[in-house]
């Protein structure tokens, strides 16, 4: 077995450590937009987000599936009313109704996301844009 000359090992170390500053930066790039808009969800947004290192030349991102919805907009429609009534039950503010007021804010809610939608807020660009931001002058 032939030993790896030193650049192509000074190469795979520089690679794995900025590889492990993307991955840093991601994360707090997504945490700051995230805060940011204050969106309904941000709470689940930030706690159900996974960012994985797969090789030193690819890292993923897992997102809850209702990020998609936030970022790019939802036309009018009924809104699932279980997944309100389940971020309802986390949010201190409506601790104090009773179960029918609550069934009854959540239907409400969901009545006026399934008149007008959820605006559009382009998150993922908007994360690219800080992430960019802060990697600016990282690799020369």
């Amino acid at each position: 077995m032939k030993n790896k000359p030193i650049s192509k090992l000074i190469q795979e170390k520089v690679l794995t450590v900025e590889s492990e500053r993307i991955l840093n930066e991601f994360t707090l790039s997504y945490e700051e937009v995230i805060t940011k808009e204050e969106l309904i969800a941000s709470e689940s947004l930030l706690r159900d987000m996974k960012v994985e290192k797969i090789s030193i030349h690819k890292i993923t991102a897992t997102v809850p599936p209702h990020f998609i919805y936030h970022d790019k907009g939802t036309k009018a429609a009924m809104p699932p009313v279980q997944a309100i009534r389940l971020w309802m039950s986390k949010k201190a503010h409506f601790f104090g109704l009773s179960d029918v007021q609550r069934e009854s804010v959540s239907w409400a809610i969901a009545k006026k996301i399934s008149q007008t939608g959820l605006r559009k807020r382009d998150l993922v660009d908007k994360i690219a844009e800080v992430l960019r931001r802060r990697l600016d002058g990282a690799f020369v």
